[in-house]
């Protein structure tokens, strides 16, 4: 070691630059130049002139400029000089010295501090600077501290690349600024850092910044700027702090295993936010995407979060790219998680479970070209109330939903919502992975709810199932209102105890379709709407329901079944609205609806009593003369008793003969009359076309317990009812029921009041026994015929 010391060498190439390589050692450890040259390797260059290094020895004060403290060595024997180009300057001894500059310094080749030793720029300019090959090295506890630039415009420290490592920093107090042109580098305890006082200072990276096992804390307005297309990286349990960051110009910042926190973050087109294990605090204004990207990478722990005290936005075409689950919760405002303006958020492999612990999370997606696509969406979760809402066009994808909260007792309070309104969608697309169940709504306590109104569109497709429902403690529902669509897959629908369904109209009718096996334990509500002329909703089930110990009530809008049964209790109130239903196990009463036989056009089966009451209706339609194909057909296994109203609608454009016999319904026993029809009664078709002669019970021709439609008869051609047969019913004749051409031929120019009637019985009644028989006229013959009428009118 002591021949060592004693000897120095000429200059070496190390790692591509050139320094002088004399071995230091003090109390027995190596702390000189060789390490010094192994720090500042870097690029290859081809210098101009050797490098040589000047070692500080303090010996005669702390000035930088005082020759009598520095030791030159090079080709010839140490002596003293200030460092000056081509120098590389080494402060390490004496420890915990104090160094200042009394005066700018000469560009030097590099400079190397250590052994807790501070140099002080002390409001002058220190610069290490060598056409981007210089570099500055600070270590073993040693601080160069900026100080009060002497100019805006000159950086009081500039350097082409800067290292920090074994507790090296770098302190820049108020109005100081520092230029990094090229790579930063902090590890194993470094920093950069604000010193103290709140006035302006900043930092200027030109190119790349790692730092691992550091910090990086520049809390001030506008305290740092980044160079373009540079990385920043965070690592390995590293601190950064910034006031308002921004990111853009091809930069990418990437924080790992490690902690950012800002006053506010934005990301620009082409920047990016790469976060991997990383905790992000947003203090003030939250975190902007502004047609940038916000990634989250896979890292050791399962599940990564992003917290905001106040809000994450992204914005104008900006990504949220998940490659692995993230918990979407915050402390702040009520929507902090907000996706407008074409952002896209995509995570179609993975999970966003929106709530954790006992604070909730919020997510909007809102206008025409916001999208999202996320494998698992949960919300939900311990006692919070969390929501998703998806409004005005914007369109989401998933795998699976799962709703849920826990922990809590005021369904207000801790809830679970997903709303989709405003002619946005939700599709849930099954992927064949997992238990079956693409739709969960399982609180343990509290509420959780899909909510689906104002055009909004909800699809569940393939063959996943739902689950919705727990116990009595607490409430899971979905509810389809004005105009909203939600359709489900081909799999089990399971509504347990706590679960129900609820279908509503508004300004247009809300639509539910159900393609799986329904399993009600809970509630189905189709309530009927405040405003007559308003529509209410409609539920079809394209499978079997179950009622097993669950309820439905149906006062307005129309359920439409492929066939219903009852167990354990299981109920149905018909007060309202329209049913149509294949098959009905049990006793069916009609308090107050309508019960449409057929799935449109078809057979309906109660396999028990129908029993209808004064202010209920059934309506059978007849399109042809096939039973069950053409026209409606309710089979009662039981006892049926009447009152209210029959209705009979032509659809299909079809026109029965008088000769035609329509046998409708067939009962166990017949009881009671329709207030409208009695037996042996003319009741007429709603469309007004024509009337048949009703038959049903002892004094009918059929069988008594029938119900049999005979002897139609036209009634008229006033197609739209205004009181006259006229060129608009001839067009209307044309288009839907040509079979009536005849008709209006018979009865044009007449009046449909009680006066013009009588005037027009004879032509009616001959056009009635002969219109089978006599060929339809073409409709260029009629309209010519229509023409010259109106043309006799004229003249007379």
């Amino acid at each position: 070691s002591r021949a060592m010391a004693s000897s120095w060498r000429p200059v070496t190439r190390i790692g591509g630059i050139w320094a002088s390589v004399r071995p230091v050692f003090q109390h027995g450890q190596l702390v000189g130049n060789l390490a010094a040259c192994l720090v500042l390797a870097g690029t290859p260059t081809s210098p101009s002139a050797y490098a040589t290094d000047n070692f500080w020895t303090g010996a005669a004060s702390d000035s930088w400029q005082n020759v009598a403290n520095w030791r030159f060595t090079g080709l010839i024997r140490p002596i003293p000089r200030v460092p000056t180009d081509g120098d590389v300057a080494v402060l390490s001894s004496p420890t915990d010295d104090i160094v200042r500059l009394n005066g700018d310094s000469a560009p030097i080749d590099g400079l190397i501090v250590g052994n807790g030793i501070t140099l002080d720029t002390n409001g002058h300019r220190l610069r290490v600077d060598n056409s981007g090959s210089a570099q500055t090295a600070i270590a073993g506890g040693a601080t160069i501290r900026v100080a009060n630039s002497p100019s805006s415009q000159n950086a009081s420290f500039a350097t082409d690349r800067l290292t920090l490592f074994s507790g090296g920093r770098l302190l820049l107090e108020p109005n100081a600024n520092a230029l990094i042109s090229g790579a930063t580098t902090l590890s194993d305890g470094a920093s950069i850092s604000n010193g103290s006082g709140s006035s302006h200072r900043k930092v200027t990276f030109g190119s790349d910044v790692t730092v691992t096992s550091s910090q990086l804390i520049l809390y001030g307005p506008n305290n740092s700027e980044f160079g373009d297309n540079s990385t920043v990286v965070v690592e390995d349990g590293s601190y950064a702090r910034f006031h308002d960051l921004t990111i853009d110009s091809g930069q990418t910042f990437r924080i790992e295993s490690s902690s950012l926190v800002t006053a506010s973050t934005t990301i620009l087109p082409t920047g990016t936010l790469e976060l991997r294990d990383a905790e992000i605090h947003t203090i003030d204004d939250g975190i902007t995407v502004d047609g940038g990207t916000l990634r989250v990478l896979p890292g050791l722990f399962p599940v990564a979060s992003i917290d905001s005290t106040d809000f994450l936005t992204v914005k104008n075409q900006g990504q949220f790219i998940l490659e692995t689950p993230i918990y979407v919760a915050h402390t702040g405002s009520p929507v902090p998680y907000r996706f407008e303006s074409g952002a896209a958020l995509i995570g179609p492999n993975t999970a966003m479970i929106v709530g954790f612990s006992d604070r909730p999370g919020h997510v909007l997606l809102t206008g025409s070209d916001t999208t999202a696509a996320i494998g698992h969406l949960q919300v939900g979760s311990d006692t919070n109330g969390s929501d998703v809402r998806i409004e005005n066009g914007a369109t989401a994808t998933v795998h699976t939903l799962w709703l849920t909260t826990r922990g809590g007792s005021e369904v207000d309070s801790h809830s679970s919502q997903l709303n989709v309104l405003s002619n946005a969608s939700l599709q849930i697309v099954d992927d064949g992975i997992g238990s079956g169940f693409d739709v969960i709504l399982q609180p343990v306590s509290g509420n959780a709810q899909i909510f689906v109104s104002d055009f909004g569109s909800l699809v569940h497709s393939g063959a996943g199932g739902t689950q919705m429902g727990n116990s009595q403690d607490s409430s899971a529902s979905i509810v389809v209102s004005n105009g909203g669509n939600y359709t489900s897959g081909t799999g089990d629908f399971n509504v347990f105890p706590s679960g129900y369904l609820r279908v509503q109209g508004g300004n247009a009718q809300g639509s539910m379709e159900i393609n799986g096996p329904l399993n009600l334990q809970g509630r189905i509500e189709l309530p009927k709407s405040p405003f007559s002329a308003y529509p209410g909703g409609k539920m079809t089930v394209n499978a079997p329901v179950v009622v097993d110990g669950g309820s439905v009530s149906l006062e307005g809008g129309e359920l439409i079944a492929q066939s219903m049964s009852f167990s354990s209790g299981g109920a149905m109130q018909f007060d309202g609205g329209t049913l149509s239903v294949g098959v009905f196990h049990g006793n069916l009463t009609n308090h107050g609806g309508r019960l449409s036989a057929g799935l449109g056009v078809g057979i309906t089966s109660v396999t028990g009593d129908y029993t209808q009451e004064g202010s209920a209706t059934l309506k059978l339609e007849i399109g042809g003369r096939d039973l069950g194909n053409e026209f409606d057909f309710v089979e009662v296994g039981g006892t049926i008793v009447l009152d209210g109203e029959l209705q009979l609608e032509l659809v299909d454009s079809f026109l029965p003969t008088h000769d035609d016999v329509f046998t409708v319904l067939n009962a166990e026993h017949l009881q009671g009359f329709f207030a409208n029809a009695p037996n042996g009664s003319r009741l007429e078709t709603q469309d007004g076309l024509g009337s048949f002669l009703v038959h049903y019970g002892f004094a009918s021709p059929f069988d008594a317990d029938q119900i049999v439609l005979s002897d139609f008869r036209l009634e008229g051609a006033d197609i739209d009812g205004d009181g006259d047969v006229d060129g608009a019913d001839f067009l209307s004749i044309q288009r839907s029921n040509p079979q009536l051409l005849g008709l209006w031929q018979s009865q044009f120019g007449q009046s449909t009041s009680a006066e013009g009637l009588l005037t027009s019985r004879a032509a009616l009644l001959s056009f009635r026994g002969s219109f089978q028989e006599v060929p339809e006229p073409s409709a260029l013959v009629l309209l010519a015929a229509y023409g010259l009428l109106i043309f006799g009118r004229r003249a007379s």
